[in-house]
């Protein structure tokens, strides 16, 4: 069948829900430190990403709590339709050795296929790392403080009762949550 053989419908309603998408993440097309990236690579990744959802399900989360893949270079010259020697180049585009870091590739050896590490597109920068360390130390030692002032505090022998004076129905709690140590994955800076 000839390619101007076939008329596509347009889509009606909500017809266009029905499908399964792969998602690319915008960032990789409007960020500027990944404008080098070739759209084969991009899309890759988008691949990847959708790749995540089934590893999760078949737990597959090694023992640091990090979710990897297997996706066999036949399976990327499959999708992407390419020879070997374009799949290995935009696995090489990817990776953390040779390419831009989106992807860690490990070796398991004895014919195994090597499991992949995908990685988050956000960029965080030293500065950013930085602030959420501070902001880290900061909460560790107000409550520290608010442990120590707990432990000054001294209860008297004899229990008192009353009506505390002209209280604010208004005051509330602050919300304090605390913070998981700050990872900063990728490049360091950018470019």
């Amino acid at each position: 069948m000839a390619k101007h053989d076939v008329e596509f419908d347009y889509f009606h309603g909500y017809e266009s829900e029905q499908f399964a998408f792969y998602r690319i993440p915008k960032v990789l097309f409007t960020d500027d430190y990944f404008k080098d990236l070739s759209s084969d690579a991009k899309v890759l990744y988008g691949l990847m990403l959708d790749r995540m959802s089934l590893s999760i399900k078949n737990n597959w989360i090694d023992e640091e709590d990090r979710v990897y893949i297997i996706f066999t270079l036949e399976q990327v010259m499959q999708y992407m339709n390419c020879g070997k020697d374009k799949g290995v180049k935009i696995l090489a585009e990817l990776d953390t050795g040779k390419g831009i870091g989106l992807i860690e590739r490990v070796k398991r050896g004895l014919g195994k296929p090597a499991i992949i590490y995908v990685k988050s597109f956000l960029i965080k920068d030293r500065q950013e790392c930085k602030e959420s360390a501070d902001e880290k130390e900061n909460y560790e030692s107000a409550e520290e403080n608010q442990e120590a002032e707990a432990a000054e505090v001294k209860t008297s022998e004899k229990p008192k009762s009353g009506v505390l004076e002209n209280r604010s129905l208004e005051v509330g709690k602050t919300e304090v949550r605390k913070s998981e140590k700050p990872k900063c994955r990728g490049r360091e800076n950018r470019p």
